[in-house]
């Protein structure tokens, strides 16, 4: 899968990072979904398209997590990494060990290399 056919859906609560990783995303070639500061936005937009792959943020403000919906994509089968100011995942959270952490501040050329990888291994046959 190129990544002019690959679609990246972005959710964080925080406008500038958002909008720097989905401007960079598009001017490598990515379809980007979003960005989305609230899960039950990007969860609505999935009831009609679903993504290749996501990043998402872990904490979306006023307490809430984005783990839920993490759960939601793996079973679903849709790629995912963090992007997180975390340099390891929250205790209670071992279950997502496996997702790839991008830390704050996120370098674009790294998201865009890990939505490359998603990407990628969604296009392979199971």
């Amino acid at each position: 899968m190129t990544t002019t056919e690959c679609s990246i859906l972005i959710v964080d609560d925080d406008y500038l990072i958002a909008t720097e990783l989905s401007q960079h995303l598009a001017a490598e070639g990515f379809e980007v979904v979003g960005p989305f500061s609230h899960i039950d936005d990007a969860r609505r937009t999935m009831e009609r398209k679903s993504p290749d792959c996501v990043l998402l943020d872990i904490n979306l403000g006023g307490g809430q997590t984005s783990f839920a919906f993490a759960e939601d994509l793996e079973s679903r089968g849709i790629p995912f990494a963090f992007v997180t100011g975390y340099n390891s995942l929250p205790n209670g959270e071992e279950r997502f060990a496996q997702a790839k952490l991008l830390l704050k501040p996120v370098e674009p050329a790294k998201a865009a290399e890990e939505a490359r990888r998603m990407c990628e291994s969604r296009g392979e046959p199971g």
